[in-house]
């Protein structure tokens, strides 16, 4: 259930860049986030606010305050009347959002985040089923409370430079005044913030997580999250739907398996969560592949599916190369530079500006995609190219085929072919983004073989 239900009409006033007040009417639901916005003038007061590049926008209701993000002008309309007293000018202006941050106060401060809260369907399948699940029901109030409600945490791991991580258990009793009976103790993922951050940084903090949990599920899925304020105030997100694939019909990609009492899955091993910090350790641009990866995904056509993973294992397995390590190279250019531009009859400056040439345009190699996938395939488990109908000979028609529809060349080749191919590419692109999250490929091949559509590279030998 979500935290924030769909609402129409609400009533808001929102305040200009001098302070001054005008109202509007706030619309929240899937279809779309949008904001009337109704501002009279006349020659005492003037509506400013730079409506055409605005990103984010606040206002408020009588109890609520709503933090508008991804803003983009619909319309405008403006009119005027002159009389005896002046003139009088009326505008709307129609902005939409892709998200809302609501706070329910009506003496809203300038709180900052504390922590993130996460809960959905899909976290809830992807953890499982735990002894630690079967043990809640057995403890008392005064154990589960114990030592910061440490029964309640299925794992905790420190995120440096962010905060922790945790899983818990969020433990309610029923009663006659809620008309239930019995305990429950639905899961949320709560990232709780090393330091208070601004609403915008908290989002970014909020994006990539949603990122790898979509990841690790294997499908995009739908979230309620919850923002801990400073001042123990709360507030809400609500995000227009983005297509979420995933369903209860859908098979995890890597389950958490921590502490699991589920026998089902035999093979693959727990997925480790020091993976979260590994994930949060990488660069922004490296972490954007995630986003990517997820983008392409969604795309119907299997080529430019194609052509998108193609770019982000390319990404992933760019390495430069040197015919001479830089630092040998750099020791040579001291050592000799005197000595050869006596022998060359020139300069010294002129003489080291040469060999510095030679460092970065000559040492360097000519990088070589179809290299890279070669070393990665040898990297890959034994077991993994024993049940694949495919080898090291198929990289190169892998990269051709890659190159064909980049430039639009013309090619031949059948629609299961494509399948195969984009299945065989997409197996190499999770094995490649499981190792930057610290999981190498012996522990991620059973999670590979997971992916949809694996059956259309599996060859006919016995399966592992």
């Amino acid at each position: 259930m979500s935290v924030f239900e769909e609402t129409k009409g609400i009533d808001v006033q929102l305040a200009d860049k001098n302070g001054v007040h005008y109202p509007a009417i706030l619309d929240i639901d899937n279809d779309g986030i949008s904001l009337d916005i109704y501002a009279e003038s006349n020659e005492e007061r003037y509506f400013q606010l730079d409506y055409t590049s605005l990103e984010t926008l606040t206002c408020e209701s009588f109890n609520k305050v709503f933090f508008l993000y991804g803003l983009q002008m619909e319309s405008h309309f403006s009119s005027a009347l002159k009389g005896d007293n002046g003139e009088r000018g009326f505008m709307r202006i129609k902005l939409s959002a892709e998200r809302v941050i609501i706070i329910k106060s009506c003496t809203y401060l300038d709180s900052k985040v504390n922590s993130i809260e996460l809960s959905s369907e899909a976290i809830a399948d992807w953890i499982g089923t735990t002894h630690t699940q079967a043990k809640i029901p057995t403890l008392s109030y005064e154990e589960l409370t114990a030592n910061r409600s440490k029964a309640l945490k299925e794992f905790e791991v420190n995120i440096p430079e962010v905060g922790r991580l945790f899983l818990k258990y969020k433990w309610s009793q029923g009663g006659i005044d809620k008309f239930s009976v019995g305990t429950s103790f639905p899961p949320s993922l709560v990232l709780e913030l090393e330091k208070e951050h601004s609403f915008e940084k908290a989002l970014s903090f909020l994006d990539d997580l949603k990122r790898l949990l979509f990841f690790v599920v294997g499908a995009q899925f739908e979230v309620d999250v919850r923002f801990k304020l400073s001042f123990d105030m709360e507030g809400c997100l609500f995000e227009c739907k983005s297509n979420p694939t995933y369903d209860d019909r859908h098979s995890i990609l890597y389950p958490l398996l921590h502490n699991t009492i589920d026998s089902s899955y035999t093979r693959l091993p727990p997925f480790d969560v020091k993976a979260f910090a590994a994930y949060f350790a990488l660069n922004s641009d490296t972490r954007n592949h995630w986003l990517k990866y997820q983008s392409y995904k969604q795309l119907e056509n299997n080529e430019e599916r194609y052509l998108g993973y193609f770019r982000i294992l390319e990404s992933l397995l760019y390495k430069q190369e040197n015919f001479l390590a830089p630092e040998l190279f750099d020791s040579c250019i001291d050592t000799f530079k005197v000595d050869l531009a006596k022998h060359f009859g020139v300069k010294n400056k002129k003489m080291e500006s040469f060999l510095r040439y030679i460092k970065t345009q000559v040492n360097t190699k000519k990088y070589n995609v179809e290299r890279n996938l070669i070393k990665q395939f040898k990297a890959l488990p034994k077991e993994f190219k024993d049940i694949i109908c495919f080898n090291q000979d198929n990289l190169k028609p892998i990269v051709d085929l890659r190159n064909d529809i980049t430039h639009a060349n013309k090619y031949s080749i059948s629609e299961r072919q494509k399948i195969e191919n984009l299945t065989f590419l997409e197996a190499l692109l999770l094995f490649e983004m499981f190792k930057q999250i610290g999981i190498d490929y012996a522990l991620s091949l059973n999670a590979v073989i997971r992916i949809p559509r694996f059956v259309y590279i599996r060859s006919h030998s016995p399966s592992i």
